[in-house]
């Protein structure tokens, strides 16, 4: 049985994508938070994975870098990778990242647990990139 005759056979109530398909899907969603220390709302969205393998490998301990190097500031740099303007370009630029790591903690506290949530990260994820 080849794996297209299995996969009917398994499902029949479901329909296959393509490739062409998968890349025209819009799932990459956001979600509008309002931030009234801040006077607004912003837009906090799903990164793409490419993005949150960048984001991760910027945590992982390199040759020379304390794991509290590797760890710091790690709620902006989430932040960074996640708030974007309405058309979907990031708010913060790489050298703007430890300005906003300035900021309340108390916002981006609540930031980082939204932009974890909606990117499926767990905070087991966060403490896996600690340690390896």
């Amino acid at each position: 049985m080849t794996m297209t005759e299995e996969a009917k056979q398994n499902d029949t109530s479901q329909s296959f994508v393509s490739v062409q398909d998968i890349l025209d899907s819009d799932d990459r969603k956001i979600e509008v938070v309002n931030v009234p220390e801040w006077g607004g709302n912003v837009i906090l969205k799903v990164m793409g994975s490419k993005e949150r393998d960048a984001f991760e490998l910027s945590c992982i301990e390199k040759k020379g870098r304390s794991k509290e190097d590797s760890m710091l500031n790690i709620r902006a740099r989430l932040l960074s990778a996640c708030l974007v303007d309405q058309d979907g370009n990031l708010l913060f630029q790489r050298h703007q990242i430890d300005d906003l790591g300035k900021k309340s903690s108390a916002v981006i506290s609540r930031l980082f647990d939204k932009a974890q949530r909606i990117n499926l990260m767990t905070d087991e994820d966060i403490d896996e990139l600690s340690e390896v």
